[in-house]
């Protein structure tokens, strides 16, 4: 809700919104509910999904008004270090472009990557930065539905009237909480990061046996985005087709990554005990092969 409310607020009708794809699948549509037309920008499994600057570059035109950023990323994984970070940020701002930090899976890097944020380049340029974060992801707390945003007092205040007039206020209890997870010891999401770590790798080795696949090492979030088009079929010849046909044989439930802007690849969740991600995998592999 903090990214379509600021969408809203900022967003004129003919802007123009760069997204990196692969890309959560609410981007593009919150960018044209706002009026605003998204701009895809192609990464690769190659360089681990990561957006480069000459790509932004290409896609700009005169109308671009704003980048949407997501690291760690959902769908892929994906987590841009400071550096890159840094060069994105200063590539968009000196072109006045509004950038949009999504920053949902911030605790959950995995070594030996480290944990990078656009929160120094909005201490710099708060007028021209954005940053959207939330407790459901990093402290699992999913049902609870908080979320915060970082931006300019004066879009805070724009936003905070669209809030008024449609959901008004997250209940008070749910507040505190955020207080309470927030400010309190961090042991709990160490714990987590440790688990989904050694889950990833688990994954990874029993995707890489697999000769037709394809998979980046994801540094963050808790996905991985393989590339499994080696397995399409006269009978399952897309994502689409692919995930229905897995899960109508075996009862696993992947994401077709159409939804996310690559057609080649399935999302996959790794949010989920050993055991039955070891079977998952075992299953998935059986319904691709056979």
């Amino acid at each position: 809700q903090a990214l379509y409310n600021l969408l809203m607020a900022f967003l004129n009708p003919g802007d123009e919104v760069l997204i990196p794809a692969p890309y959560w699948v609410s981007y593009p549509d919150m960018v044209r509910l706002a009026g605003a037309e998204p701009v895809f920008v192609p990464t690769s499994g190659k360089s681990g999904f990561k957006v480069t600057v000459e790509a932004l570059a290409r896609a700009r035109t005169p109308k671009t008004t704003l980048l949407i950023i997501n690291s760690p990323s959902n769908p892929t994984g994906c987590h841009h270090t400071q550096a890159e970070l840094d060069a994105i940020a200063e590539w968009a701002l000196s072109r006045d472009i509004f950038i949009l930090s999504d920053e949902i899976y911030d605790q959950l890097v995995y070594e030996p990557a480290e944990p990078a944020s656009m929160a120094g380049w909005w201490e710099r340029k708060p007028e021209m930065v954005g940053i959207v974060n939330g407790l459901a992801k990093s402290f699992s707390m999913t049902g609870w539905r908080l979320g915060y945003c970082l931006a300019h007092p004066d879009l805070i205040k724009a936003m905070a009237k669209l809030q008024g007039q449609s959901t008004s206020n997250v209940c008070s209890f749910v507040q505190k909480a955020a207080v309470a997870a927030l400010t309190g010891p961090f042991d709990a999401v160490e714990s987590m990061r440790r688990a989904f770590a050694r889950r990833r790798d688990l994954a990874l080795g029993i995707i890489r046996t697999w000769d037709r696949a394809v998979c980046p090492t994801p540094q963050g979030a808790f996905y991985l985005f393989p590339d499994l088009s080696g397995y399409f079929t006269p009978d399952a010849p897309d994502s689409t087709a692919l995930c229905a046909k897995i899960m109508d044989t075996t009862g696993v439930v992947t994401v077709p990554g159409a939804a996310f802007g690559d057609d080649a690849c399935l999302r996959l969740s790794y949010a989920l005990d050993d055991s039955s991600l070891e079977e998952a995998l075992t299953l998935l592999y059986g319904a691709i092969t056979g």
